[in-house]
């Protein structure tokens, strides 16, 4: 009983990659892409103590200059103390160098008069 026994040899298994996996692959890039993308077009966010919340509107209120729109409220909140009111706002990428230590936000109150009415939800910022 002599037997030559050969062990077989198996070819090398290569890694394959299927394509399927090329669309989560595809997605995860995408999704990466518009993370970075949202993360870096965010513009400064201004932190305000009011008095009252008079005219604010959370998401609705725009911050304008010159009546341009640069920035909204994004959101008001009562101050620790409960005396007032704190509204955060987001200014636009471009209105950085806008906002130094001595910048001043006032509400702009609602006003009738004979071309209509104006000063509707909005601050304005000098």
């Amino acid at each position: 009983m002599n037997e030559n026994v050969q062990a077989k040899k198996r070819p090398a298994q290569r890694l394959r990659l299927s394509p399927v996996w090329l669309i989560p692959l595809g997605a995860a890039l995408i999704g990466a892409w518009l993370l970075f993308q949202n993360v870096t077009s965010r513009g400064p966010t201004v932190t305000l103590r009011l008095n009252n919340a008079e005219g604010l509107e959370k998401g609705k209120t725009s911050v304008k200059v010159l009546n341009l729109d640069v920035g909204t409220v994004k959101d008001l909140y009562l101050s620790d103390e409960v005396d007032g009111v704190v509204a955060e706002i987001s200014m636009q990428p471009s209105m950085e160098e806008l906002l130094v230590e001595d910048s001043e936000f006032w509400v702009v109150k609602p006003r009738v008069g004979r071309q209509g009415i104006s000063g509707l939800g909005r601050m304005a910022l000098t």
